[in-house]
């Protein structure tokens, strides 16, 4: 699932490659998890893009499906925690902070492997009405395979396996679409 420019989707397949780290210490939960190259976007620009946020810190992201849904990495699944709309810098108090409900991993999900690595987050209350939402992509041949697109996450900025630096601010980089069997 995909939107021409920026993959909704691509907060869940990117999650093992930008969100979130193996690191549990560090409030993150997850795989190895890295944004290279990326660029701090503006504030405002990815409106649906979500925090999701425990009592020690962010720990992986999400995508806002609709006023009390929320898109995430099964990986991340965990509760209690909240989800946080609205917040571009990591350090500040901007944005909505909402408690999840439940989560609704898929029901294929194998956590030794990334295939299904989805899940639903269902808020508490309801976001505002004038929030915007991802909008998913059923054309399932398009983006191809080598076609870029943009990801986007408070992830991990360092190419190092061994060193850990989160962004505190959301960025994006644009990637090229690999094959699923490439992927594992």
């Amino acid at each position: 699932m995909w939107t021409q420019k920026v993959a909704p989707y691509a907060l869940f397949t990117f999650q093992p490659l930008a969100m979130a780290s193996s690191t549990r210490s560090l409030g993150l939960r997850g795989g190895n998890a890295r944004i290279i190259g990326g660029e701090t976007t503006t504030a405002g620009q990815y409106p649906y893009a979500v925090s999701l946020s425990d009592q020690i810190g962010h720990f992986c992201g999400g995508s806002l499906l609709a006023r009390d849904v929320v898109l995430s990495a099964a990986h991340c699944q965990g509760s209690p925690y909240n989800v946080v709309v609205g917040r571009h810098a990591l350090d500040s108090d901007e944005g909505v902070v909402i408690p999840m409900k439940n989560e609704v991993p898929h029901p294929d999900y194998n956590p030794a492997l990334t295939d299904n690595d989805f899940m639903l987050v269902f808020l508490e209350s309801p976001v505002g009405e004038d929030s915007e939402f991802v909008k998913l992509n059923s054309d399932t041949s398009n983006p191809g395979i080598d076609a870029p697109v943009t990801v986007m996450g408070w992830g991990d900025m360092d190419e190092a396996d061994d060193v850990s630096t989160l962004s505190n601010v959301l960025l994006e980089v644009e990637v090229n679409v690999i094959s699923n069997e490439e992927c594992k």
